[in-house]
C-alpha cells in the first residue's frame, strides 16, 4: 500500500484521459471548421485562413502529443519499478535479507529440473533449525530472538560459496543448497556452519547466550523431487534433535525409501 501511495498511480490515468481528450477535441474542432468552410465555397477566398488552421492542428497535436508520449513512458517506468520492487519483497525475506521460503524452494525446483540426466555431479541439500529458540523469545524477549535470527543467518551467509543458496524456510529454520559439492565436502562445510553459528553469538548481544543450531544434511546426485530432499533433510535433523542438539547429520538420499 504504501508503495502505491508513493508513487500516486491511481492519478496517472486521469493525466493521460484529461490529456488525450483536448488533444481529441482540438483535431476534431479543427477539421469541423476546416469541412464547414470548404463546404460553403470559402476555400478560395479563405485558403490562407484553412493554411493556417492545418498548421496550427499540426502543431497543437505534436505539442499535446509529445507530454502524452513522455507521461506515458513515465507510467511505464514506474510500473516496472514498482513490480521489481514487489518482486524483491515477495522473493527476500523481511527480516534476514535472504530467500524467502517460496522464492528458495522455486529456485532449487528449477535447478533440480536442469540436471541432465545421467549427471555425475553431487550436491546436497541442508536444514538448518536453531537450538532452544523459544526459550530465547520467552526469557529476552521478540527483539532478541530478532537479533539471533540475524546473527545466524550471518554466519550461514559466511560459511558458504557465492554459487551456494540460502533461504528461510520460517521460524528458525533454514534451508542450504550446495552445488557442485562432493560428501566429504558437504560433511566438512555443514560442520563449519554449525561452528561459525557458535562462533556468532555476540551478535545478538545477549547476555551469556551461546547460539547453537542442528544440522540435517543429505548428499544427492542426478534430479530428484524437492519434496524428497525436505523430508530426508528432515529426518536428518530431528536425529540431530534426539541426538543432543548442536550437531549434524548426514546421509546420502539413497539412504532414504520415498513412496510414490
Amino acid at each position: 500500500m504504501y508503495l502505491l501511495e508513493k508513487l500516486n498511480l491511481a492519478r496517472w490515468p486521469v493525466v493521460i484521459s484529461a490529456t488525450f481528450l483536448c488533444w481529441l477535441f482540438t483535431v476534431f474542432a479543427s477539421d469541423v471548421i476546416t469541412t464547414w468552410m470548404t463546404f460553403r465555397n470559402f476555400e478560395a477566398l479563405y485558403t490562407s485562413i484553412i493554411w493556417d488552421i492545418r498548421v496550427q492542428t499540426f502543431f497543437t497535436t505534436t505539442v499535446l502529443s509529445l507530454p502524452l508520449f513522455v507521461i506515458f513512458l513515465l507510467f511505464i517506468r514506474k510500473i516496472e519499478m514498482l513490480r521489481q520492487k514487489l518482486e524483491t519483497i515477495v522473493r527476500k525475506d523481511g527480516l534476514t535479507g535472504i530467500l524467502s521460503r517460496e522464492a528458495f524452494l522455486e529456485d532449487l525446483k528449477q535447478e533440480l529440473a536442469a540436471i541432465p540426466d545421467g549427471s555425475e555431479l553431487q550436491d546436497a541439500f541442508l536444514i538448518v533449525d536453531a537450538d532452544f529458540f523459544k526459550r530465547i523469545n520467552d526469557t529476552h524477549g521478540h527483539v532478541a530472538g530478532d537479533r539471533a535470527l540475524v546473527a545466524i543467518t550471518n554466519a550461514l551467509k559466511k560459511g558458504v560459496r557465492s554459487s551456494d543458496s540460502i533461504g528461510r524456510l520460517g521460524g528458525e529454520e533454514f534451508a542450504i543448497h550446495l552445488r557442485n559439492v562432493s560428501e566429504e565436502r558437504a560433511k566438512e562445510v555443514s560442520e563449519r556452519l554449525r561452528q561459525l553459528v557458535i562462533e556468532s553469538s555476540a551478535e545478538a548481544e545477549i547476555p551469556d547466550l551461546k547460539l547453537t543450531v542442528s544440522i540435517g544434511a543429505v548428499s544427492f546426485k542426478q534430479k530428484r523431487d524437492v519434496v524428497d530432499l525436505l523430508i530426508a533433510a528432515d529426518k536428518l535433523l530431528y536425529r540431530a534433535k534426539d541426538n543432543g542438539r548442536d550437531r549434524v547429520e548426514f546421509s546420502t538420499i539413497d539412504n532414504f525409501a520415498f513412496t510414490s
